[in-house]
């Protein structure tokens, strides 16, 4: 059996996500701070491993050794209706990521990535020579109306990220830079969680080499700054071009970390009659059971 757990009881699972270096704005916006999200677990009340999906990159923690939770994630299914949606698996450990690799057999391949985090040391001192103005170009705090643009334009996913624009506008914030009304570059939060902020960035295609997404991006780290908030920033390990400029705004890079994805992106296979949800319990848990063969 495993056991999806209602938001209410996510403190159960906290230790097990305990040891993450990395996403934590990810992890703890859900586990702490109510971000939408759904979560897995082995057992009920004293969990030993937790699936964490969190719009589509899916955090697993804890210890795999149970053959039925680990079954539960090969299967992916279709029931459960998150596993269509996942992009990566996250791994706290090592381990977990070659047991998942392991079940998959051949399924998911490895994405190198990188973390960063801005630091005080230093940092003050890059961020002053970012703040130069820009001819022709302002920098305005996201609203409702910027934030769509931003989706629409600029193909950005603001809205799936945080469930809809009103718990964007409650909980999340960004700069965009305009040149006239023109929406060329933006920096927002992709997570808010456990004293951090995980920024995105992007500038349309002819605007960029001119120094608006590190405008945008000094503008998210002043804001952070102002409100007790560490800002991180993710990449692919062959991304140069984001690291470089990670580097450049004073971000330090810390302990790389995999992501576990299909080749290509494309939808994991999921399964079809293996698992059937269980009737909730009182206190919110869903059961869901494995289908004997």
């Amino acid at each position: 059996m495993i056991y999806e757990l209602p938001s209410a009881l996510y403190a159960r699972a906290v230790l097990l996500f305990a040891e993450t270096w990395m996403d934590g704005a990810f992890i703890w916006s859900a586990l702490r701070e109510g971000q939408e999200a759904r979560l897995f677990v082995d057992d009920p009340t004293q969990p030993t491993a937790a699936l964490l999906c969190r719009t589509f990159e899916y955090y697993v923690a804890g210890d795999l050794g149970a053959t039925t939770f680990r079954r539960f994630i090969a299967d992916a299914p279709a029931e459960v209706g998150v596993f269509a949606r996942m992009y990566g698996y996250l791994p706290t450990n090592v381990p977990l990521a070659q047991t998942l690799l392991d079940d998959h057999a051949g399924r998911l391949i490895v994405v190198a990535r990188r973390g960063f985090r801005w630091v005080d040391e230093g940092g003050k001192s890059v961020l002053a020579r970012r703040r130069s103005p820009n001819d022709g170009v302002a920098i305005h705090r996201l609203d409702r109306t910027l934030a769509e643009r931003v989706d629409r334009e600029l193909h950005q996913t603001i809205n799936t990220f945080w469930g809809g624009y009103e718990r964007f506008l409650t909980k999340d914030f960004g700069f965009a830079a305009l040149a006239g009304d023109e929406l060329v570059s933006v920096a927002y939060a992709a997570a808010v969680g456990g004293g951090e902020a995980n920024i995105d960035v992007i500038t349309a295609e002819r605007f960029r080499r001119r120094g608006l997404a590190a405008r945008v991006c000094t503008a998210f780290i002043d804001h952070c700054q102002g409100h007790g908030l560490v800002a991180t920033w993710d990449c692919d390990s062959d991304n140069a071009a984001s690291a470089a400029l990670a580097r450049s705004l004073g971000f330090r890079e810390g302990i790389p970390f995999a992501q576990l994805s299909t080749p290509s992106y494309v939808k994991l296979t999921e399964s079809h009659g293996r698992w059937t949800q269980g009737a909730a319990a009182a206190d919110g848990i869903i059961p869901w059971q494995q289908i004997e063969a």
